[in-house]
C-alpha cells in the first residue's frame, strides 16, 4: 500500500536508501503518514522506535526491522539452548595481534583444506566487542561464495571477540600477550594515527603528556580505593594501565595461567603461536610450521604510521610505561616461560 501510494520501493534489510528514508521521516513529521511501515508488518518483520529532534522539539519515528535480518541469530540462540558453555574461545586483547591471528588462522585452515591434512573447513568467527555473556548469539558457521554458484559453509572452530576473561562460558580459552612497553605504544599511536579514531584524534596530547596523566590517575587509585575501570577516560581511547592483567582477571603466575587458558601465545611468536593454536583446534599443523619456512607474516596496522615495536622512546618515556605496566610485565614474563614450555613439548609430541 506504500509503496503503491508513493510510487517507489522501500529498501529493507541490510541496505538503506537515505533519499528514501529522508522522505519517510518527512512525512511522519508532517503527520501525513501515521506509521509508513504498517502495510509491510504482515508476517514480515517488527515495528520499533527511536526519537529524533525535529524543528526544536522530539518525535517518534518507526524503523522496520525484516524478519529475514532476524532468525539467524534466533535459530543459533536456539540451537544452542541445551548447552552450557561454548566450546573453544580467543580473547582479543586490544593491540596484540588478534586480527592478524585470526587472518594467519583463516589462511592455514584453508591451505590444509587444499593439501588435504583436514576434510572439513573451519574458520575462526570474529564477534567484534560483543561480550563472552552473550555466547549464545555467537555465530556457528559462516557461508562464503567462493566461485559462481558454489558457496563454502565453514564451521566457526573459535570464536572470537574483544571481552574479558570469564571461566563459567567458554571450554578452552586462548589469547595472545604482547611486550608491555611495545603495547602501550601501539595504543597510543592507534588511538593518534588510525582510521577508527581519526575523528578523535585531537583529544590525544603528545605521547609525553598522554603517559604522564594516565600514571598521575594510577597514584591516585590507591587514595581514592577507585577501580582502574572506573576512571574518568578524557582522551575517549585506551586505559593502558595494565590492560592485559586487567581483561585476563589478574593472573600472575605461570600456574595461573596454565589453570585459565588452554594456550597463551605472543605476538613476537605469532607465527609459532598459531600453529600451536591450529593443532588445538584442528588436531593438524599447518605445512608453513615447518622450522624451514621463513616466510614473513604481517599482522593489520589499521592505517597506523608508527608501531610499537620499532618507536624509539626516551628513558623517561620508559620509566613512565614501566609504571603504568608494572602489572602486565609480570604477566608477560610468566607468559614468555609457560610458551617456551609449550613450543618444547610440541615439537616432542609431533616431530
Amino acid at each position: 500500500m506504500f509503496e503503491k501510494e508513493h510510487g517507489f520501493t522501500l529498501c529493507r534489510g541490510k541496505k538503506k536508501n537515505p533519499k528514501i528514508a529522508k522522505y519517510v521521516t518527512k512525512l511522519s513529521v508532517e503527520g501525513k503518514i501515521k506509521n509508513p511501515w504498517q502495510p509491510l508488518l504482515k508476517d514480515r518483520g517488527e515495528i520499533q522506535y527511536y526519537e529524533r529532534k525535529v524543528n526544536g522539539s522530539f518525535v517518534q519515528l518507526p524503523y522496520f526491522i525484516p524478519n529475514k535480518v532476524l532468525p539467524t541469530r534466533q535459530l543459533i540462540v536456539e540451537e544452542r539452548m541445551n548447552t552450557t558453555s561454548l566450546g573453544n574461545f580467543f580473547i582479543h586483547l586490544p593491540k596484540t595481534g588478534g586480527v592478524g591471528t585470526k587472518n594467519m588462522m583463516g589462511r592455514d585452515a584453508k591451505q590444509m583444506l587444499r593439501e588435504k591434512t583436514i576434510t572439513e573447513p573451519y574458520i575462526v568467527c570474529d564477534e567484534g566487542m560483543t561480550s563472552i555473556e552473550n555466547w549464545k548469539t555467537f555465530k556457528t558457521s559462516f557461508k562464503r561464495v567462493i566461485r559462481e554458484n558454489k558457496i563454502l559453509k565453514a564451521n566457526c572452530v573459535m570464536s572470537m571477540s574483544e571481552s574479558y576473561y570469564h571461566p563459567v562460558f567458554a571450554d578452552n580459552i586462548f589469547t595472545v600477550l604482547r611486550n608491555p612497553h611495545e603495547h602501550v605504544l601501539s595504543m597510543y599511536f592507534h588511538c593518534t594515527e588510525s582510521r577508527s579514531h581519526k575523528l578523535k584524534s585531537h583529544k590525544m596530547p603528545s605521547l609525553d603528556g598522554w603517559l604522564e596523566s594516565w600514571v598521575s590517575q594510577k597514584e591516585q587509585l590507591s587514595q581514592t580505593n577507585t577501580r582502574v575501570e572506573w576512571l574518568p577516560n578524557k582522551f575517549s581511547c585506551y586505559n593502558p594501565i595494565n590492560m592485559q592483567s586487567r581483561l585476563l582477571g589478574y593472573p600472575r603466575t605461570k600456574d595461573d595461567l596454565k589453570d585459565r587458558f588452554r594456550f597463551v601465545g605472543v605476538l613476537s611468536e605469532l607465527d609459532t603461536s598459531t600453529c600451536i593454536m591450529a593443532q588445538h583446534l584442528s588436531g593438524a599443523t599447518p605445512s608453513r610450521c615447518n622450522c624451514n619456512d621463513r616466510r614473513r607474516r604481517l599482522v593489520a596496522d589499521h592505517g597506523v604510521v608508527h608501531h610499537g615495536s620499532t618507536y624509539n622512546t626516551t628513558n623517561s618515556q620508559r620509566e613512565l610505561i614501566d609504571i603504568l605496566t608494572d602489572m602486565d610485565q609480570i604477566l608477560y614474563k610468566e607468559a614468555m616461560t609457560l610458551f617456551e614450555e609449550e613450543v618444547q613439548l610440541f615439537e616432542k609430541e609431533h616431530g
